[in-house]
């Protein structure tokens, strides 16, 4: 099953740091199950287009960076790159969630544990 929540524009310092900061201390976003360490935060997309904004594909996410791509600016120049919608705000990302979807018989006791 997957959730959908939007991050409003006014969140998007509040969102940028606790992504940055919980990733340093390897929470779900990044904990890997098998060696329980924490991996670092990493950019994804085109290279190109991360080089375009300043940003280094191979480096760790930097808040600066984030931060200012959440609130719709350009980390390198500062221009707008996401106008504001009619109500003049932003959405500041979207938060996906998946969970395992468990369905059993009526009576039927059922157990999981993620690995």
């Amino acid at each position: 099953m997957q959730s959908t929540h939007k991050i409003p524009g006014g969140s998007a310092t509040t969102w940028s740091r606790y992504l940055v900061s919980q990733a340093s201390r390897g929470d779900y976003y990044t904990h890997d199950a098998q060696d329980r360490e924490s991996a670092p935060t990493q950019w994804h997309g085109p290279e190109r287009l991360l080089c375009s904004y300043g940003i280094d594909p191979g480096k760790p996410v930097e808040l600066e960076h984030l931060r200012s791509l959440m609130h719709g600016f350009s980390p390198l120049t500062g221009e707008q790159i996401r106008p504001a919608g009619s109500d003049k705000t932003r959405v500041a990302a979207i938060d996906l969630t998946y969970s395992p979807l468990v369905r059993a018989a009526p009576g039927t006791e059922v157990s999981w544990r993620p690995t």
